[in-house]
């Protein structure tokens, strides 16, 4: 863990006011940081608010514990050039005592940035981002930097984008063995064809972030994720999102512990086309075209509330999407809207160790899509279908070393249907996660198993299938190797395989990537 660096400045230009303010540090060193604060404040009353005046103050609030005027004072000072490299170091320290290591890492690279850094600085503000197992930064929660200059309409901007090569070894998803479908008459035989081939992923993110309060900021970001296919001959497995996100998020520690409130509205556009599996044609209804009953655009809203008192957490959240389909035949139109809303609870046994349990429910409820009958048929004039969800369960966070953190989440989900239940199953959920994050290098790996248990489903949706089962096993990991401060080496490798008694849905895919990424 890199050291406490609090550095105490002393004013040049006015010789009685600099021993006023090294009286308030002497105090501070000798571990009377009260008696500093009562100084700084006579300072305050009678000479103003100085950048340098503040930037003491934020040592002393430091030092106390009182990490959210601390927060300000640094805020303050760093308005001075001359003194924005430390404040920017000290404010990572105080988001890091809070276990804020997301805005920590971002203050520890604005310190190391800083023309004004010194080498040791820089030295210090890179040993302790390294310190730092976060995650990295999504546009969906933009990292604060505030304080630079509250009349700003703009304190912090982001922007980014990372591309490549890929390579896919299944393409359209095929299945992997030839089979009879016995959801067509006569059970025809189908042999897969399946198909190879190499793309381009892109993603890219733009985002901005203002607020006069260092804990109330807002967040207006954009993000692009897509996959193009080389060869034109797969350019209907292409698929893209577009995103935009206005976000505010309160979060500050009072008397009563951290409070934190964040809120956003998203609009997303998502683009991608439906073909038959099998051989990657187009599908089709009744003889009518339907590759783009997968395209939709959503609208949703959410809130997250989280309380921290000591080591306990507790939180609720609740979300709604309308998701509007561009298909409008009843039979493939899958539109609907989904409320959710979950609690959950948290404890850390220590500063490495954390443990919590949460539940969840859900409504999905369609627009026109009928449910089936408990034959497995679907007919037109059925109601339309209707979901609720049920979903239980526990987590486990350990961290190993300052830059290796693992965790494992185990999620129980009962899923009915409310016409006559033939989508009914149970779902058992376990994920592994784990995060190394050294001086340049940082690995994120994850694996997701996903187990089954349908009560009335058939395969191929018909009793002549038999009982239908389903298990799905998703591995991933993603490699950055940072060149210099803008430019990072990437990497990924991801695997996929479902395993039914549907042979419709069953097949096995792999892809790796390599490729850059360069962030302002």
């Amino acid at each position: 863990m890199a050291g406490l660096l609090l550095v105490l400045q002393l004013a040049a230009a006015q010789p009685a006011l600099a021993a006023t303010i090294a009286d308030g540090n002497v105090a501070v060193r000798a571990g009377d940081p009260e008696t500093a604060l009562a100084i700084f404040e006579s300072v305050r009353k009678t000479d103003g608010d100085s950048a340098l005046l503040a930037f003491n103050r934020g040592v002393a609030e430091y030092r106390l514990g009182r990490y959210a005027t601390a927060e300000v004072s640094f805020a303050r000072a760093s308005q001075d050039r001359r003194l924005a490299a430390r404040a920017f170091y000290n404010l990572g320290l105080v988001h890091r005592a809070q276990d804020q290591r997301d805005d920590a890492r971002v203050w520890f690279q604005q310190a190391a940035a800083h023309p004004s850094a010194t080498r040791t600085l820089r030295g210090l503000a890179r040993k302790a981002e390294r310190s730092l197992g976060a995650r990295r930064v999504r546009i969906t929660r933009v990292p604060s930097e505030f304080g630079r200059d509250p009349e700003r309409a703009i304190d912090f901007f982001d922007f980014g984008i990372t591309t490549g090569v890929a390579t896919d070894s299944n393409v359209y998803r095929s299945p992997n063995d030839p089979y009879r479908d016995l959801a067509q008459p006569g059970a025809p035989l189908v042999t897969p064809d399946a198909e190879s081939g190499t793309f381009v992923p892109i993603e890219a993110w733009a985002g901005a972030e203002w607020g006069r309060h260092p804990y109330s900021r807002f967040h207006l970001g954009y993000r692009f994720d897509g996959e193009f296919y080389t060869d034109s001959a797969y350019r209907n497995a292409n698929r893209y999102t577009h995103r935009v996100d206005l976000a505010n998020t309160y979060d500050r520690r009072t008397r009563i512990g951290r409070i934190y409130v964040g809120s956003s509205f998203t609009a997303a556009r998502f683009a991608e086309e439906a073909f038959d599996r099998d051989d990657g044609s187009s599908q089709t209804v009744l003889g009518e075209d339907v590759s783009d009953r997968l395209s939709f655009s959503q609208f949703s809203p959410r809130v997250r509330f989280a309380h921290d008192i000591g080591d306990f957490r507790y939180g609720f959240k609740a979300v709604a999407a309308l998701n509007e389909y561009d298909e409008t035949q009843p039979a493939v139109d899958y539109s609907h809207y989904q409320l959710t809303g979950g609690a959950d609870i948290s404890y850390r046994l220590s500063g490495m160790t954390r443990i919590g349990l949460n539940s969840e429910y859900a409504l999905r409820d369609y627009d026109s899509y009928p449910a089936r009958e408990l034959d497995g048929s679907r007919f037109t004039l059925a109601p339309t279908l209707e979901y609720k969800y049920w979903s239980v369960g526990a987590l486990l966070r350990q961290r190993v070393t300052d830059a290796l953190w693992a965790g494992v989440d185990y999620q129980i989900t009962e899923r009915e249907d409310q016409y006559l239940g033939y989508d009914d199953y149970r779902r058992n959920t376990i994920r592994l996660r784990a995060n190394l994050a050294l001086r340049r290098l940082e690995v994120t790996a994850s694996y997701v198993y996903r187990d089954y248990e349908f009560d009335n489903a058939f395969a191929f949706d018909t009793p002549a299938g038999g009982e239908k089962t389903l298990t799905s096993t998703a591995a991933e990991v993603d490699i950055d190797f940072r060149i210099w401060r803008a430019l990072s080496l990437t990497a990924f490798g991801r695997l996929n395989l479902i395993e039914s008694s549907d042979a419709r849905l069953e097949y096995d895919r792999n892809q790796f990537a390599l490729g850059v990424r360069w962030t302002l």
